[in-house]
């Protein structure tokens, strides 16, 4: 095998292995989460959902981005898409008790049982609802209509 197949081939495998590790786009949705705490904390929590929303696309693993989008749905009064988010985190981070008390209660105030931590409970959270459509939400720039 000549030296330069070799490195190629421990490149591709190098960058194969990467790539199973770490979501793709994990720096990016970093960024979309901070862009949306920043929004959330002027409290503008429609838009700061948005950018949680790009935070969960970009990395489905993302059980903060989905408390924070959780908090934002509550600040708007929206109960059911608040459960949706905190079960998903929840999903995600089961041994987080902030969590469970969170979607204990929510769940409670709605009428619902909903521990997402029970391994009886063979459905998965509903996602949340998406961010409005038409919008490119892009970290450190304002929302705008295309």
């Amino acid at each position: 095998m000549t030296p330069y197949l070799r490195n190629c081939l421990l490149f591709f495998a190098g960058a194969a292995a990467f790539s199973c590790q770490a979501p793709l786009f994990a720096g990016a949705a970093q960024d979309f989460d901070q862009a949306g705490m920043a929004l959330y904390r002027a409290g503008q929590y429609e838009k700061a959902i948005q950018y949680f929303n790009n935070a969960v696309q970009a990395d489905p693993g993302d059980a903060k981005a989905y408390e924070d989008m959780g908090n934002a749905y509550m600040k708007l009064d929206d109960k059911p898409n608040a459960l949706a988010s905190y079960q998903k985190a929840l999903n995600l981070n089961p041994n987080d008790p902030t969590l469970q008390t969170l979607v204990d209660n929510l769940g409670g105030q709605m009428g619902e049982n909903n521990s997402a931590a029970d391994e009886n409970s063979p459905e998965e959270a509903p996602a949340p609802q998406p961010a409005p459509q038409g919008y490119l939400v892009t970290p450190g720039r304002p929302s705008s209509r295309w």
